[in-house]
């Protein structure tokens, strides 16, 4: 799934990550959730990640390929806090339901569980005998994340495809899946920002929470925000073209540089 998940417990897990973390944990109750950015001290964005928060723990999710750098930063501030962070990565994996209608697919394999129905909320549901976490993570359409146990993935995906004939639904690939990314204006780290981009550069506002207070790169974040803004801001544009951009291709105005592309594709929906 390329997807890695930390678990977080110990009495100091909340104000631990809340201090480590853009966004505000304490508004999260039980099977809530939000996203939110791991920075530097210069207002850097190390990561984004997704957080989950269980009845006796937190969980973070994100991209793999960030899971070294994200344990080794989190451990340099773990100094007298009694938290423990263990990697579940090797045990559970991710399939993602995606479309409008996801919910509708899913109902035919668990009828009467209560699937989540806000932003970032999750549920537990049985399926092949395994419990799965279910993650409301709309990605420009209705869509579910499904965390499960990887010794129960296969008969788990097996049921999805048979449950899924009636609608039509089918197995997508990484190209369509960015086409979707794209389309909803979620960038993506390592291909759209990275560890050179302030975390108010990359337009991922509903990241931070500007009234809880202090955390690592807070300063910075804050000082930017006072000023009212930075030099250089990601965001989508619609091209006049039959081909997609390559990423680093310039953009100009009045025959100067006035930004790069990041991610192009060209959108069936759109037909642009």
């Amino acid at each position: 799934s390329r997807r890695g998940l930390l678990q977080f417990t110990g009495p100091d897990r909340l104000s631990f990550l809340q201090g480590m973390l853009s966004n505000d944990l304490r508004t999260l109750q039980p099977f809530t959730g939000q996203y939110a950015t791991i920075l530097t001290q210069q207002g850097k964005v190390v990561a984004d990640v997704r957080v989950l928060c269980a009845m006796n723990s937190f969980y973070l999710d994100f991209w793999e390929s960030l899971k070294d750098k994200i344990i080794e930063h989190l451990n340099r501030y773990l100094v007298a806090d009694e938290v423990e962070i263990a990697d579940r990565s090797a045990e559970y994996t991710f399939i993602s339901v995606q479309g409008p209608r996801a919910e509708s697919l899913l109902r035919t394999l668990v009828k009467n569980a209560e699937l989540p129905a806000q932003e970032k909320q999750h549920a537990m549901i049985a399926l092949e005998d395994a419990a799965v976490c279910v993650v409301r993570d709309d990605h420009g359409m209705a869509a579910f994340d499904l965390i499960v146990p990887v010794a129960s993935a296969v008969g788990i995906a097996e049921r999805l495809t048979q449950a899924g004939k009636q609608f039509s639904a089918a197995w997508v690939g990484e190209d369509a899946q960015n086409i979707l990314r794209i389309e909803a204006g979620i960038p993506r780290y390592g291909v759209d920002f990275n560890e050179d981009n302030l975390l108010l550069e990359v337009g991922i506002d509903h990241a931070v929470s500007f009234t809880k207070g202090c955390y690592l790169g807070q300063e910075v974040v804050e000082r930017i925000r006072s000023r009212g803004h930075v030099n250089k801001r990601l965001c989508g544009l619609l091209l006049d073209s039959a081909v997609a951009a390559d990423a680093g291709d310039q953009l100009q105005a009045d025959g100067k540089e006035a930004g790069r592309i990041t991610s192009s594709v060209i959108s069936p929906r759109l037909g642009r």
